[in-house]
């Protein structure tokens, strides 16, 4: 599925959406920001799941998506720093997953969907170390929706 993404038509979507495709500049620092916020999120929300599924085989790999997200976080906060000068804290929300598997449907969804945001803004930009990151984190991410994939085919079955 992952394999037949078309960097190029992402770039374009993504133009249009950031409105770059109109002559406006993509506002990479409000680009940046949101994906932090995401990956804030994130973090929140698997750390949670890990403690509600505690003692299940699923804990620990929500333990360990919590600390990639958490990682995430901080790469984008040191790109954001370099770009701007500025320093960046997500503010503080707390995700609530009251059903594991309807949170992990959701989390999943969310893992595909900043997967293709961090490729389309990536396309978007030339060469340089904040493309090489963002196309690795979009990796990274389909790697946690692949997971996560797995642990609900394992709690269904």
């Amino acid at each position: 599925m992952y394999d037949e993404i078309d960097a190029a038509a992402i770039g374009r979507v993504w133009g249009r959406v950031s409105g770059a495709a109109e002559g406006k500049p993509v506002d990479l620092p409000a680009a940046l920001r949101d994906f932090m916020d995401r990956a804030e999120l994130a973090r929140d929300m698997y750390a949670l799941l890990a403690l509600k599924t505690r003692g299940a085989p699923a804990s620990k790999e929500l333990s360990e998506l919590s600390r990639a997200e958490q990682d995430t976080e901080r790469r984008l906060q040191t790109e954001y720093f370099l770009l701007t000068g500025d320093t960046f804290a997500v503010e503080r929300v707390r995700a609530s997953a009251p059903y594991v598997l309807g949170a992990l449907r959701d989390a999943h969804a969310g893992e595909v969907e900043n997967g293709k945001r961090y490729a389309s803004l990536a396309a978007s930009l030339p060469d340089g170390k904040l493309r090489e990151t963002l196309y690795d984190l979009s990796s990274r991410e389909r790697s946690h929706a692949e997971k996560l994939r797995q642990m609900i085919g394992r709690m269904i079955n």
